[in-house]
């Protein structure tokens, strides 16, 4: 805001000031200055969205390293418990538990030597979603469709039936997943051994 005023004293330019007022010009008006001064507040006021901008993207950017730290931690945490499992259940409930942490609902297919199981972090697998699993298994790493998606490797599956809409959150779980599903496939094979 920019005050205009006959008087110039200096408590009226601090009450000017004090009413929020960024700059303070005294009658009469030299044209010159006055657009000078307007170009001014201008500027200032395009570096102060600048900097709003840039400290928006900075917290973003923070808050999505804080994000991938934690997630990177359930991560990690799961590449420690997975060596505890001693059956293809400890195996399916490890995964599915450290899945709960992303906030996701997950079906998980075992496929090992001696058997193969579904399980589901809301208790019952649906028979659509045993026939998803098993039809899908076969197409690739990652297999994409509508919200869903299913990441395979020889020996488990894992199907997540309402990926996260926020792009960023998507993309973490998706770097996520195929390590936790190598582990799991790599631990699995070690307990048909």
């Amino acid at each position: 805001m920019l005050f205009r005023s006959a008087k110039g004293s200096l408590e009226e330019r601090l009450a000017g000031y004090a009413a929020g007022g960024y700059d303070y010009i005294v009658k009469p008006v030299d044209g010159y200055e006055l657009l000078a001064k307007i170009k001014l507040i201008l500027e200032h006021q395009s570096e102060k969205k600048a900097l709003e901008q840039t400290a928006q993207e900075t917290t973003s950017a923070f808050m999505n390293a804080l994000n991938f730290s934690s997630e990177f931690g359930y991560v990690v945490d799961f590449a420690l418990e997975i060596y505890n499992a001693k059956s293809y259940t400890q195996v399916a409930e490890t995964m599915l538990r450290t899945l709960g942490l992303f906030n996701v609902d997950a079906v998980v297919h075992i496929r090992a030597e001696y058997g193969e199981e579904f399980y589901s972090n809301r208790g019952n697998c649906s028979p659509m979603e045993q026939e998803i699993l098993i039809l899908l298994k076969d197409r690739g790493r990652i297999y994409d469709f509508e919200q869903r998606s299913q990441i395979n490797e020889q020996r488990v599956s894992v199907l997540i039936n309402k990926m996260p809409e926020d792009q960023e959150e998507y993309g973490r779980l998706k770097d996520h997943l195929p390590f936790m599903l190598r582990l799991s496939d790599g631990y699995l094979k070690n307990l048909d051994i």
